[in-house]
């Protein structure tokens, strides 16, 4: 089993342009689960597992090992893992059917994320003149703020952003997101306007 793991992992990289991190959460999902199948002697096969033995019934098992041990959100994750990767054997026509498609995912509680209001993120931005930083840390600081209020980026996305990404005549700037992903994210007139302030303090010209 360990081998076709490493394959799928490979077709995640070079197919599905996988994320390191994505890869490496399958990876350590499915290893997880060949050992649950290994301590189980279940699906044996010489020193290995034999991937065509584990039915549904079996992965039912898994999952039910798991509750108590695991939040629900990481058991969803685990099948989706196993999921995709009795669907890599289907497509490679390692075997013709999915122990897990059936198996259904525990309901996952959703809980609304918190956010700042409009005030609370006008505090925020205005606090960074009040840090007895100096002058171009301050527009620095402020830029970056504005920036990551009016266009809803990721701060990753922000750290990777290269001033040749940012169309300043259509307010747009070409982002990098996960899985290497390019989309556009629009700039705030504000933004716009602390970007420029702190170009021109550098010395560089600003945008129009």
């Amino acid at each position: 089993m360990l081998g076709l793991i490493d394959d799928f992992i490979g077709y995640l990289k070079v197919e599905r342009n996988a994320s390191p991190h994505t890869r490496e959460s399958y990876l350590m999902d499915l290893r997880q689960f060949e050992g649950f199948l290994k301590d189980a002697k279940l699906c044996r096969t010489g020193s290995g597992i034999d991937v065509s033995q584990v039915d549904e019934d079996i992965v039912r098992s898994y999952i039910r090992h798991l509750y108590g041990k695991c939040r629900k959100t990481s058991i969803a994750r685990k099948l989706s893992a196993i999921r995709s990767f009795y669907r890599f054997l289907i497509v490679k026509a390692v075997l013709k059917t999915n122990p897990a498609e059936a198996v259904s995912s525990p309901k996952v509680e959703k809980f609304l994320p918190s956010v700042l209001t409009v005030e609370e993120a006008g505090e925020l931005i205005e606090s960074v003149a009040q840090k007895g930083a100096g002058a171009l840390d301050v527009l620095r600081d402020r830029a970056v703020l504005e920036l990551l209020y009016s266009s809803g980026i990721r701060v990753s996305e922000l750290v990777g952003l290269d001033i040749e990404d940012v169309d300043f005549s259509s307010g747009t700037m070409r982002v990098l997101g996960k899985g290497s992903k390019e989309r556009l994210a629009f700039i705030g007139k504000r933004a716009h306007t602390a970007i420029s302030a702190y170009r021109a303090a550098r010395g560089k010209p600003a945008a129009a």
